[in-house]
């Protein structure tokens, strides 16, 4: 399953490949050229699958805790939508992976709330 998934997605056109730092330029475009070179350089880019809506979904609480955890989703555009850059980058600058966000940040540091 793993070989069938990767020999239908992983080719040259479906891949981006950034490097940042300190590194010799004719030494990555080798390294590269022997990790990638033996990809196809085209290939057929996956459907995309209609997304069913869901019904609400369950809330636990856990008197405890001090802490109040928030998890929250909406629809969203799809891995091979042209929006899809821009929604990232709206949820980084709200919410980010890892809470280091302006809101975050304003949030905890400024205002103490969290």
């Amino acid at each position: 399953m793993l070989e069938s998934y990767t020999s239908r997605l992983f080719f040259g056109e479906n891949m981006v490949i950034s490097v940042v730092g300190d590194f010799n330029e004719s030494d990555l475009k080798k390294q590269l050229e022997s990790d990638f070179g033996g990809l196809p350089k085209t290939g057929v880019a996956p459907k995309e699958i209609p997304v069913q809506k869901v019904k609400g979904f369950k809330k636990k609480e856990k008197k405890s805790n001090y802490q109040s955890h928030i998890v929250s989703g909406a629809y969203a555009p799809s891995y091979n939508d042209k929006r899809r850059s821009a929604m990232t980058l709206m949820v980084n600058y709200l919410g980010g992976p890892a809470l280091n966000s302006r809101l975050a940040l304003s949030l905890r540091e400024k205002h103490g709330y969290a």
